[in-house]
């Protein structure tokens, strides 16, 4: 006897037949350019990460909010950076999203 999750032959996880498909999972399987596959699946984690490492970086190198604690140079060189990089990420999957 198998395992009720045990993979079929086609690698596929057996799923009971009456069991509803999510429409975006079904949308995103259907979806055949991996770059707009990849899109919409970090798409709007991408966006707001970068939006949100902008917020980050400004309260904590905000003396009046953290005191001492203020970020030193190190680490001002790599969150600005790395808020750049999300930055022209997000604006890449946009442009590639809307050019096709």
């Amino acid at each position: 006897m198998t395992e009720p999750n045990a993979p079929t032959s086609t690698g596929e996880p057996r799923v009971h037949p009456d069991r509803p498909v999510d429409p975006k999972t079904a949308e995103l399987r259907a979806e055949k350019n991996s770059v707009k596959r990849l899109g919409k699946a970090l798409g709007p984690g991408l966006i707001t990460g970068a939006s949100d490492l902008v917020l980050s970086m400004l309260i904590s190198n905000n003396h009046a909010a953290m005191g001492q604690r203020t970020n030193g140079r190190v680490l001002n060189v790599v969150g600005w950076a790395t808020m750049i990089i999300m930055g022209v990420a997000s604006i890449g999957l946009i442009v590639t999203t809307i050019l096709g």
